[in-house]
């Protein structure tokens, strides 16, 4: 996803934030994700699935629901 894709998402302030694997590029990841977790904090609901996202990227995940074919396999703090 891009991002000036993710910036007009952005624009429309939605109370809840769809992106479907919005990057590739671990640090354009972390960014995002830190991102994301301030807006989340500020009410919006941020749904974000990402392919083996960096430990770095995954420790900004709170809380993690991990799914595995579209079953439910975890769900908790990704501090757990």
């Amino acid at each position: 996803m891009e991002r000036v894709s993710i910036g007009h998402k952005l624009l429309v302030n939605p109370s809840l934030l769809v992106l479907d694997e919005p990057t590739s590029d671990s640090t354009a990841a972390s960014r995002l994700v830190s991102t994301l977790s301030v807006l989340s904090r500020k009410g919006r609901t941020v749904l974000l699935p990402m392919l083996r996202p960096s430990s770095r990227v995954y420790r900004k995940f709170d809380p993690v629901l991990l799914l595995a074919e579209g079953s439910h396999l975890a769900a908790g703090v990704s501090s757990d």
